[in-house]
């Protein structure tokens, strides 16, 4: 069978769509871990929220209140950033997802060509192999008609 000519550039291309793939499995996995992040932050300031208030209503000493309170402003800062990284790490998911998705059809483009040219020559080899037997079937014939020129 001939080579594929291509066959290292398919080679190579697969190889680029595994590293795109554990590229965009590691961003997916920060955008996890982002989010996560948020979460819990999210959960905790809850938590803080409603200690807070539980304090409030038993009565609490201003300068807890105050403690409290700025505690409670920094961990909206935090979540602030936490925001932003998760938009972050989302727009690199993405970036990477997209790398992924043109590194497959590249890769299938190629696949593609390479099934067009073993079926090319899988049908010029059945065109040689059928003009192979038509040949055989002539000389056969024309073998009985000389062994026995006047039947006929």
């Amino acid at each position: 069978m001939k080579a594929f000519k291509l066959e290292p550039v398919l080679r190579y291309r697969n190889s680029i769509e595994d590293a795109l793939r554990r590229a965009a499995l590691e961003k997916k996995e920060r955008l996890n871990a982002e989010t996560a992040a948020l979460e819990a932050l999210t959960f905790r300031r809850r938590d803080h929220l409603r200690e807070l208030g539980e304090k409030l209503a038993r009565g609490m000493n201003v300068s807890e209140n105050f403690l409290y309170i700025d505690y409670l402003v920094r961990m909206d800062d935090e979540m602030v950033v936490r925001k932003k990284a998760v938009d972050i790490a989302e727009e690199a998911s993405e970036i990477a997802r997209g790398r992924l998705i043109e590194g497959v059809r590249q890769r299938k483009i190629l696949e593609r060509l390479k099934e067009k040219h073993e079926e090319a020559h899988r049908r010029e080899l059945l065109k040689q192999e059928t003009g192979l037997f038509d040949e055989i079937a002539v000389n056969r014939f024309n073998h009985t008609r000389k062994a026995d020129p006047y039947e006929g």
